[in-house]
């Protein structure tokens, strides 16, 4: 673990931040600048303290370990925020309340298990008192000087006839974790099971302190479960109300029985597969004019965006959403790069995307970065000699819908009106492109999330 501490220690002056200079985004490097931030000296702490214990031989300094806790906070900013994981939220919850088990675990260990004599006098030989203990296991506990002792079946009477029950303790120190770690979990489950015990005042008063604050994790757990549950079940129940909505206005509008009852099924494919996010691919092979209905519902919204299609008529944008392809891609991978001529019109339905161009030294520069809802290559998807003016990589998952020209090409050939307005304003778009270098944003770039080329 120190190795790996030291690693992501240096690792740090490597950080890259993006910075707007002359309203680009340009990426910088830290390095010195980094000494300006607070978890670099916790880190440092964390790597040097522990390390006087080589010429003290006192442990106690490897308490300052604990400063390590800060990788839950990079944790929660990188993935939970920068990432947009959905699960990473239950994962970090997750190691959360493991480390606090943990943590009481190894704090019962701390004030029950360290004293060097058993806090009530028990008989020296209990060997013939307990025959179901395995005795190559458990030892007395005088015989061993501390460890976490656990009650036994068997009780014994003491020199005044009072009968009260017999104490072993693990023979190996490791063992001692899980005699702990189950009386942890019986104070977090409830259970009135007489395993382990507290025989000292020290032992009660960590006990309330334990349970205390083990009814507030429970209340926290609680809590995560019904927002969990709430979430889920209110998003299926306007799910289920708006399929149900979009099958009676089939019906009453006259639409066949068999055709409802497909309806039905794909909806509740999408439901299970994909919980609404998008449609699986068995819709692709349904009637046209089903899938242009799902397609519209789904995708319609991104049409709005460019200026180029947002003038189309509806009847048009309706048909163009049937033609809609979608692909995922993973985080680092290229997407198109600057000069690439292919046809095609891309629409972020979700995540993030880094434009970049090439300067007049060659080098790779970061220009904007493109949101949900955003897009590029208007331009290139209608004019085939046209490439793309801009290279494109995906900054986290995202999922792209695309339109290839070779695709729609019937649909601008059976209205020539519509085709004429679509090619008319996307021709003045590239005129205007055409005349600004890369340091100026075009009137296309205006709008938050998007790119023309």
């Amino acid at each position: 673990m120190d190795a790996i501490d030291l690693v992501n220690f240096c690792a740090e002056f490597f950080t890259v931040e993006l910075i707007v200079t002359r309203n680009r985004c340009n990426p910088r490097r830290l390095g010195l600048k980094k000494f300006k931030d607070w978890g670099l000296y916790v880190d440092a702490l964390s790597l040097l303290i522990p390390l006087v214990t080589l010429f003290t031989h006192d442990w106690e300094y490897q308490t300052t370990r604990l400063f390590r806790l800060k990788f839950f906070i990079d944790f929660e900013f990188h993935f939970c925020r920068g990432f947009r994981s959905q699960k990473a939220p239950y994962v970090l919850k997750l190691a959360i309340m493991i480390l606090l088990l943990h943590i009481f675990t190894c704090g019962w260990i701390f004030f029950a298990c360290r004293d060097s004599k058993f806090p009530i006098p028990l008989p020296s030989d209990i060997r013939h008192l307990n025959k179901t203990v395995d005795f190559s296991q458990w030892v007395h506990p005088d015989d061993r000087q501390g460890g976490c002792a656990r009650s036994t079946r068997n009780a014994i009477t003491d020199e005044h006839g009072r009968i009260m029950p017999s104490f072993v303790v693990p023979k190996y120190w490791p063992h001692d974790y899980v005699v702990a770690m189950t009386y942890i979990l019986l104070i977090h489950t409830h259970t009135s099971i007489d395993t382990v015990i507290a025989l000292s005042l020290k032992q009660v008063y960590y006990k309330v302190f334990v349970t205390f604050f083990m009814y507030l994790l429970d209340i926290w757990v609680m809590a995560v479960a019904i927002n969990f549950a709430f979430n889920r079940i209110r998003v299926l129940y306007a799910y289920d109300f708006n399929v149900q909505t979009m099958l009676t206005y089939f019906i009453n509008n006259g639409i066949c029985v068999s055709l409802a009852e497909m309806v039905k099924k794909y909806a509740d494919q999408v439901w299970t597969r994909q919980k609404g996010d998008w449609l699986p691919e068995l819709v692709y092979q349904a009637p046209l004019c089903l899938r242009q209905d799902l397609f519209t519902a789904l995708y319609i919204h991104h049409l709005e965006a460019p200026p180029t299609y947002r003038r189309l008529p509806d009847y048009f944008k309706r048909q163009l959403c049937a033609r809609f392809s979608r692909v995922v891609i993973f985080p680092g991978k290229c997407i198109v790069r600057e000069g690439d001529t292919f046809n095609t019109t891309y629409f972020i339905h979700e995540g993030e995307v880094e434009k970049w161009y090439t300067d007049n030294a060659g080098e790779g520069q970061l220009m904007s970065v493109l949101y949900t809802n955003g897009y590029f290559g208007c331009i290139s998807g209608l004019f085939r000699n046209a490439g793309f003016q801009f290279s494109y990589y995906t900054r986290t998952v995202v999922d792209l819908v695309y339109l290839e020209l070779s695709n729609w090409e019937d649909l601008l050939e059976s209205y020539p009106d519509v085709k004429m307005m679509l090619y008319g304003v996307t021709k003045e778009l590239r005129k205007e492109s055409a005349k600004n270098a890369h340091g100026k944003p075009r009137a296309s770039e205006t709008y938050s999330g998007s790119g023309s080329g």
